[in-house]
């Protein structure tokens, strides 16, 4: 009776376990940014600003569909340039281009 109750504390035992596990492997894990954030910051809606999308290639760019008044045109100058924000031309005619 005594070997029979012990088994039966340790099956018990075991599913509790089991079962408790299962229950923490379910919870949804942060991201991996919210990770390591101090506990006062748990419910902060503050996240990381995401990467702006890559630039295009050349051969990607539809140029030729571009609409302009009669007497302008559309020509490819550069391409690949990571975040472009602002153009200037120098004082010797080169054009500058910008990013953050």
């Amino acid at each position: 009776m005594r070997r029979m109750t012990l088994t039966s504390l340790a099956v018990a035992f075991v599913v509790v376990a089991l079962v408790s596990a299962f229950a923490w492997a379910q919870q949804a894990a942060p991201p991996s940014w919210k990770q390591g954030q101090p506990a006062n910051m748990a419910d902060s809606t503050l996240a990381p600003i995401p990467q702006p999308p890559a630039p295009k290639a050349a051969a990607e760019i539809p140029v030729d569909k571009i609409k302009v008044p009669p007497g302008f045109k559309v020509e490819l100058w550069a391409a690949g340039i990571n975040n472009a924000r602002a153009m200037t031309w120098g004082d010797k005619g080169t054009l500058f281009v910008s990013s953050r």
